[in-house]
């Protein structure tokens, strides 16, 4: 979701290290944000991050806004069951929309890629 880190280029670096091609997305996923969490004051440092990435991405996808991702009328999701629903630990539990979020925009942007 952007605002990279140490951790985050240590995986591009070895990505870099073990592929022919490095493509990395930047996108502050919405639907990993519930109603009552602050979406608007998730950290967005673009810049920055592409700058980090100079030299170690062949691609980096960075949609502008959830339209692209996100069309209206869309309703595509990825249903994880129970998997990692509420009755689970830590992130699951404070926050059951999370993991179906994150699930959704993962296959959203592999399949893109």
């Amino acid at each position: 979701m952007g605002s990279l880190h140490a951790g985050h280029i240590s995986l591009v670096k070895r990505a870099r290290a073990e592929n022919k091609q490095v493509v990395v997305s930047i996108f502050v996923n919405p639907t990993q944000f519930a109603a009552h969490e602050d979406l608007a004051k998730y950290p967005r440092t673009l810049n920055e991050d592409l700058e980090l990435l100079r030299g170690l991405a062949d691609i980096v996808l960075a949609p502008s806004d959830s339209i692209e991702l996100y069309p209206p009328g869309s309703n595509t999701v990825v249903d994880l069951g129970d998997a990692f629903g509420s009755s689970g630990g830590g992130e699951s539990r404070a926050r059951p929309h999370f993991f179906k979020g994150v699930a959704t925009i993962c296959a959203k942007l592999f399949n893109i890629v």
